[in-house]
C-alpha cells in the first residue's frame, strides 16, 4: 500500500528533526556538568537542569528508535499491499508485547510526533535552566 509507505516516510523524515534538538542537548549538558565541575554558574539551576536532560535523553532515544522504523516500514511497504501493512504492524506489536488494540500508521506517527514535541519541550527546559544558571552566578 503505497499510502502506508508515504505516510511512514514522512513520519521517518518528520523524525529526522529530533537529531539536531539531540546534538543542541549533548553541548548544553556538557557546558552544564563543565560549569558544575568548575564552580561557574548558579549551582541550583545546574543541578535541576540535569534531570531535564535525562529525560530529553530518553525521548531522543525514542524518537531516533520510531525514526529507524518508520524508515525501514516506508521502504518495505513500497509497492505492498494492505495485507503487508496489518502483518508488519501486527508482528511489530507482537514483538513488542503489546496486547492494545492495533492503530492504524497515522495513529502510529501521531505518537511519535508527541514524543518529539516531549523531546523538545526538556531540551528546552534544559536550555532555560543552564542559561539561567549562566545569567544568576
Amino acid at each position: 500500500m503505497d499510502d502506508a509507505a508515504v505516510r511512514a516516510a514522512l513520519c521517518a523524515d518528520l523524525l529526522e528533526l529530533g537529531r539536531p534538538l539531540d546534538a543542541w542537548l549533548r553541548v548544553s549538558m556538557a557546558l552544564a556538568l563543565a560549569a558544575l565541575i568548575f564552580g561557574v554558574g548558579h549551582r541550583g539551576f545546574l543541578l535541576v537542569s540535569l534531570p531535564a536532560a535525562a529525560v530529553a535523553f530518553y525521548y531522543g532515544l525514542r524518537v531516533r528508535f520510531d525514526a529507524v522504523v518508520f524508515g525501514r516500514w516506508a521502504r518495505d511497504w513500497r509497492g505492498g499491499d494492505d495485507v503487508q501493512v496489518a502483518g508488519t504492524l501486527s508482528a511489530f506489536d507482537a514483538a513488542r508485547g503489546s496486547r492494545a488494540a492495533p492503530r492504524s500508521v497515522a495513529q502510529r506517527c501521531a505518537g511519535a510526533r508527541a514524543l518529539l514535541v516531549r523531546q523538545a519541550v526538556a531540551v528546552a527546559v534544559h536550555s532555560v535552566l543552564v542559561l539561567a544558571a549562566a545569567l544568576m552566578q
